[in-house]
């Protein structure tokens, strides 16, 4: 059952009045066109440490990803300027290649950043290629470093 529009915009009003340090909003079914709201509610909030949006689904078909890739910058500023964000799990969240590829390369400009969930989507090889660039993980789902990710499996990150 999903929650209602109303809910779920009193939900994000709250957010950005709160002093939230943690957010768990995973498996929380809601409308591909309410994920504007909560990327807005995201960006003003500058406490949040740990963010879990595992499952919630970002992408797919139906055209969800054109409705999610005009807000999706919002979420992206907010991962590259929340000083106090450390966790991030993303998994399962179906990201298409396009916002995949702006995540990572807002991952690298976190200032706090130093676990992020990214397994269970369907990244290519330029994906893959892409984190191990920017991010240079020292920890890859049990992979020591200097180790690069090379499957898709390993995509929980220390960075």
């Amino acid at each position: 059952m999903e929650l209602s529009e109303r809910q779920i915009a009193t939900l994000f009003s709250f957010f950005k009045e709160a002093n939230l340090t943690e957010l768990d909003m995973s498996w929380i079914p809601i409308s591909v066109h309410m994920l504007p709201a909560l990327f807005q509610a995201l960006e003003s909030n500058v406490t949040l440490q740990s963010l879990n949006l595992g499952w919630l689904r970002m992408g797919g078909p139906g055209g969800r990803d054109a409705v999610i890739e005009k807000s999706f910058p919002k979420f992206c500023k907010f991962i590259k300027e929340n000083a106090r964000l450390t966790h991030l799990n993303l998994t399962s969240i179906g990201l298409s290649e396009k916002m995949m590829h702006e995540l990572i390369c807002n991952l690298k400009r976190s200032q706090s950043l130093h676990c992020v969930h990214l397994c269970g989507n369907a990244l290519s090889e330029q994906s893959i290629d892409l984190l191990n660039l920017k991010l240079k993980p020292t920890l890859v789902s049990g992979l020591a470093a200097p180790e690069k990710i090379r499957r898709r499996e390993d995509l929980l990150l220390r960075i």
